[in-house]
């Protein structure tokens, strides 16, 4: 017999199903719902995937010996089992999504989510999303419905070349060689996506991910070389304590540093439960057990609950009520679709006809509340923020909406033309006016949400006004600028933001600026108040800044305002007022804010939104002042203007 005969007769001699690869499964899942519910809690939550990785090549290799041994094995038999195994319930989770998609994701278009939809179906939502999103950690992905699809196409797409692979290999009769050889071409390719930056690609690429699964697959070709380990039945308890705690790590990204030890923790803990044959036998693994068993369900549909039901609350009280939701669902899933479509005679073609009816709805949905819209009278809000925004990169600005496929409001979508921009000394021009006073204007998305406003002042008064802001820059910098103090940014490298930061200094330091204007969303810094008060205090040194408060926190979530009116079922007339959230108007980093009027050259604009018991005014004269739960829409800071005007010539005058 051949090495890579008796490697098979091995992978495939005793195939028994291991109860404690399914508690794997289970921390798996855990680890990745947690993460999804409160980052902190887990930082390194997202690791669970890497571990269902080295799970599923694993388990795929064993079945495939298992089969091909017996003589039953087939590529067409082997994909239908795919199919029937994972279709129908992908086919439900999309289908429920698509059906509540528009009371939960307003800020994205129907149409992208439609789009979403197909990729998550058609099995390539990896590469959909890598092509798409900036980055898995970017603000854009975290209105993604379909973004945990990427993992399943990851799959998916290493079940559709893994078993001739594997046929190739037996053939040759170099079925170790073979796996080996292709797991360290994807590890290098992995490696090199990193040390390139090329974070998306390594992140989402099925080529840079395959070494997880082969690594799986590798531990199922060398089984009998871990059969002593039946006799260490300790080592089960030490192991999934460092696996445990691989999850507790902080990562501020995807590190393939990081992720590379991981996926041998990962490995050795299969080693360890596919071995021993003492398995645990207490209630508290009787649980974990099931929830491997139903770990398939759990991931499709946790993301979703979340978005729906829990994605402003988020606390331990929440996930009180989240968790057993998510068990019973995933529970009621696995009964009623996976167990039933898996092991019955449907056949995998009546399965892939029903998986067109998410899409059948998906543009009925479109169709449809195009209608309604239209009926309702929604007013269109326009959010023009992405104009106004710097970056590094050349990416593509999301369609946020568009007057045919969604409802009350407008994004710009094209690509933008101030890409690079943070290495100008100026940054990006708003208006070059004639007359003697230049604005800068410094901030997050907050700030350029006032760029049509400011750029209208500048119009009228012959200003000129010039910007260094974008969604999450920090409206400050620290001072010294070197690589100690600067703050990592997810669009940005570390070089580029001292680029960016430089640029800043300049600007505020040469002389051509008169006013700076500082906009961002201020509670999100109440850690760094010591290093705004020292950034406020230099800068105020070399020119007059004039601080804007946010305006009032409306309590509906990141939704858009207009849009939230509309799905409720309420006919919006002249005015309408949402809730204010609580202690929003009033925040301690709000007071202290305007503490900075006591300073010389320092002056606080607050925008007068009109309120009323408690409720924010988003729609005045059948003006829409609110883009969504924070920001004010184009038409809400143009309603500003005069107020703003008024208080940048103000300080103008101040000595």
């Amino acid at each position: 017999m051949s090495k890579s005969d008796r490697l098979l007769a091995i992978v495939m001699g005793k195939i028994v199903y291991y109860k404690d690869i399914d508690l794997l499964r289970a921390l798996a899942v855990i680890a990745v719902v947690i993460f999804h519910f409160h980052q902190d809690w887990l930082p390194s939550g997202y690791l669970g995937v890497d571990l269902f990785f080295v799970i599923s090549g694993f388990v795929i290799t064993l079945q495939i010996a298992k089969r091909y041994k017996e003589g039953s094995f087939s590529i067409s038999t082997f994909f239908q089992r795919r199919i029937k195994r994972i279709l129908p319930l992908v086919t439900a989770v999309v289908l429920c999504t698509l059906l509540v998609s528009p009371f939960i994701v307003m800020r994205a278009g129907l149409k992208t989510v439609a789009l979403d939809a197909n990729s998550a179906l058609l099995c390539y939502s990896n590469i959909w999303h890598q092509l798409s999103l900036e980055g898995y950690w970017s603000e854009q992905a975290h209105h993604k419905l379909f973004l945990h699809f990427w993992s399943l196409a990851v799959e998916e797409q290493f079940y559709l070349c893994y078993p001739i692979i594997f046929l190739l290999a037996v053939k040759l009769k170099k079925l170790n060689s073979l796996i080996i050889l292709i797991l360290i071409a994807s590890l290098t390719y992995f490696l090199w996506a990193q040390l390139t930056s090329q974070q998306n690609l390594a992140f989402f690429s099925t080529p840079t991910r395959m070494w997880q699964l082969l690594t799986g697959a590798l531990i199922a070709t060398q089984h009998d070389k871990f059969v002593r380990l039946q006799e260490y039945h300790h080592l089960r308890i030490p192991s999934l304590l460092l696996l445990s705690i691989s999850f507790l790590i902080p990562t501020t990204a995807y590190s393939g540093i990081y992720c590379i030890p991981f996926t041998l923790i990962a490995g050795l803990n299969i080693i360890i439960f596919s071995n021993i044959g003492k398995q645990f036998n207490n209630k508290t693994s009787a649980i974990l057990q099931h929830l491997g068993i139903i770990s398939f369900s759990i991931y499709l549909w946790h993301w979703l609950l979340i978005r729906s039901l829990f994605y402003e609350n988020n606390d331990l009280s929440d996930f009180a009520i989240f968790l057993p939701l998510l068990i019973g669902l995933s529970t009621l899933s696995y009964h009623v679709i996976e167990k039933r479509f898996r092991y019955n005679s449907t056949t995998p073609r009546n399965i892939i006809t029903g998986a067109c009816f998410p899409l059948i709805i998906s543009l009925a949905i479109l169709g449809t509340y195009k209608h309604f819209a239209k009926y309702n009278g929604t007013p269109t809000s326009h959010f023009n923020d992405l104009l106004y925004d710097i970056s590094p990169k050349n990416f593509k600005a999301d369609q946020e909406g568009s007057p045919s496929l969604n409802i009350g409001v407008i994004r710009p979508d094209k690509p933008l033309a101030n890409v690079g921009l943070h290495a100008s000394p100026n940054g990006l021009s708003l208006h070059q006016g004639k007359g003697p006073i230049s604005i800068l204007l410094f901030g997050d998305s907050h700030a350029s949400m006032w760029g049509d406003c400011i750029k209208q002042i500048c119009l009228e008064n012959d200003y000129t006004a010039n910007a260094f802001c974008g969604n999450n820059l920090p409206p400050y910098f620290r001072i010294p600028i070197n690589k100690e103090t600067i703050k990592i940014h997810s669009r940005f490298s570390e070089e580029q933001m001292m680029i960016l930061n430089q640029n800043k200094m300049r600007a505020i330091e040469s002389g051509k600026f008169d006013v700076l204007i500082i906009a961002s969303r201020w509670s999100l810094f109440g850690s760094e108040i010591e290093t705004l008060t020292d950034f406020i205090n230099y800068a105020s040194k070399h020119l007059r800044i004039l601080i804007i408060t946010e305006p009032p926190t409306l309590d509906i979530g990141n939704v858009n305002a207009t849009q939230y009116a509309f799905f409720e079922g309420i006919k919006i007339g002249n005015s309408y007022y949402l809730n204010q959230k609580k202690d929003a108007k009033k925040t301690p980093v709000t007071d202290w804010i305007k503490q900075f009027e006591q300073l010389p050259n320092v002056s606080v604009f607050t925008p007068d939104i009109p309120t009323l018991n408690g409720q924010v005014e988003v729609i005045k004269d059948r003006i829409p002042l609110y883009f969504d739960d924070d920001h004010l829409s184009t038409e809400g800071t143009l309603f500003l203007l005069p107020k703003l005007e008024k208080a940048i010539q103000q300080q103008l005058q101040t000595n």
